[in-house]
């Protein structure tokens, strides 16, 4: 699969993005269609919760989104994503054309990105762009582990921004190979995956979510939120994935915890579109 990407300067939907597959179609459709699954559900959840970024959880308890719908923070049409998607993007051009990590290059895309992709891009979250590298290298997943931790020092320097993309990374290394639900939200996948993780272990904080702390049947009034911090906003998405049951559902129930909408909603994308596939996403 190829996707022509457009201009920066051309405001275009997602839908104006033309995926092409390839002549020779690999007999394992279920991984290229979780593999799509997971860049188009970043994409998608990004695109939903943009018009209603920053917005507080008790405004969109009286004004749930539903759909995706145009304006808000930054006057974007239906369906235009941000920064997430933006970086997202900017990662995995850099994969495919240097066909390995290459931090170096994925800084000098970063910057150009920066400089030229307008003023609503100037986020630089480490999960919200990471599902490319855990794609990338899904056929060695402590390579992928390891090399999604790698991509969160680009941009954050601490431990628990590099731990948890680690642990994301491996969730949806697994997701992709076509784990069930079950054993992905299990409290036991960091122990049953240990040695993916090699012999540094998970920070404290990681650890916690790892063994079910999203579990938490009311959400928002059970301290659930959808937070900038990296390990809330981790939380936050497997919340929303472990209380639904279809892709919709749970990029909806990801917005609606407000505050940071589109980049909680994009993490959430990227594992749930590589459990649900691409054919699993609304149109």
């Amino acid at each position: 699969m190829t996707l022509e990407f457009l201009s920066i300067h051309e405001k275009k939907l997602p839908g104006d993005i033309k995926i092409v597959w390839p002549t020779v179609k690999s007999k394992d459709t279920d991984t290229l269609y979780r593999i799509t699954g997971s860049l188009v559900g970043l994409a998608v959840g990004d695109a939903l919760g943009a018009s209603v970024e920053f917005r507080p959880q008790q405004y969109l308890a009286a004004y749930p989104v539903t759909d995706m719908v145009a304006g808000g923070t930054w006057g974007l049409q239906a369906g235009q994503w941000t920064d997430d998607t933006s970086m997202a993007l900017c990662l995995a051009s850099s994969l495919i054309t240097q066909k390995d990590f290459n931090p170096y290059d994925q800084m000098v895309r970063y910057k150009w990105w920066y400089k030229h992709g307008g003023p609503d891009s100037a986020g630089n979250g480490a999960l919200m762009r990471l599902a490319p590298v855990p794609l990338f290298f899904y056929r060695k997943p402590a390579v992928a582990v390891d090399l999604s931790g790698q991509s969160a020092r680009l941009t954050h320097g601490d431990d628990v921004a590099f731990d948890a993309c680690r642990y994301y990374g491996a969730l949806i290394v697994a997701a992709v190979k076509g784990d069930s639900k079950e054993s992905l939200i299990s409290n036991e996948f960091y122990n049953c995956h240990q040695k993916w993780f090699g012999s540094k272990p998970l920070h404290d904080d990681v650890v916690r979510i790892a063994r079910g702390s999203f579990k938490q049947p009311g959400g928002y009034k059970d301290g659930i939120r959808g937070k900038g911090h990296i390990v809330l906003a981790l939380e936050a998405a497997l919340w929303a994935f472990w209380s639904t049951d279809t892709f919709e559902k749970g990029a909806l129930n990801a917005v609606n915890l407000g505050d940071d909408t589109d980049t909680t909603a994009a993490i959430y994308g990227q594992l749930a579109g590589a459990h649900y596939g691409y054919h699993n996403i609304p149109k």
